[in-house]
């Protein structure tokens, strides 16, 4: 068990032995609290990170790549959204990151045209999806979108019921 887990536990007992049972303050002295954890962190060489880069899958490089440029935590880089990127400004905005705070980050310039030719494609790859008669709703899906204004957005669609429209010469 950690030590904040051991102190935090102790705490809540010393505030039911003293609030909830009536007794009197306990001697803080006597007892025996966990010691706090004193440890240096874990930082790779540069060797290091450049053999990690090159055993990387190339699905997951970029990922990595903007992981590693900008400095996020993990989470922050698994909830990071396509309009949190500001390749104009070259800024990358992290959303609610740890502690509940917003952060403005450098974007990495050597990433910038993989992230433009990454997102190219993801705007293709849906144009075709709806040029093949898949639902915007699946489109919506997919995108991870709760609105479905939000995927018309990236995908250019005026509304649902224009999907299914058929041109008069098409019928014939």
């Amino acid at each position: 068990m950690s030590a904040s887990t051991q102190n935090q536990l102790f705490c809540a007992l010393q505030k039911l032995w003293i609030e909830g049972l009536g007794h009197e303050c306990l001697n803080n002295k006597v007892l025996l609290r966990a010691p706090d954890s004193h440890y240096l962190p874990f930082v790779l060489s540069k060797a290091d990170i450049k053999m990690l880069f090159a055993a990387t899958p190339p699905d997951w490089k970029l990922l990595f790549s903007l992981t590693y440029g900008c400095g996020l935590r993990l989470n922050e880089a698994l909830n990071l959204r396509i309009k949190d990127v500001m390749l104009n400004r070259d800024l990358v905005i992290v959303q609610t990151g740890k502690g509940g705070k917003s952060r403005s980050l450098p974007f990495p310039t050597s990433l910038k045209a993989e992230v433009e030719t990454y997102l190219v494609r993801r705007r293709k790859m849906y144009e075709v999806d709806l040029e093949a008669g898949v639902s915007i709703r699946e489109i919506q899906e997919r995108l991870g979108h709760a609105k479905l204004e939000t995927t018309m957005i990236y995908t250019h669609v005026r509304s649902p019921s224009m999907l299914s429209i058929q041109s008069p010469l098409d019928v014939l």
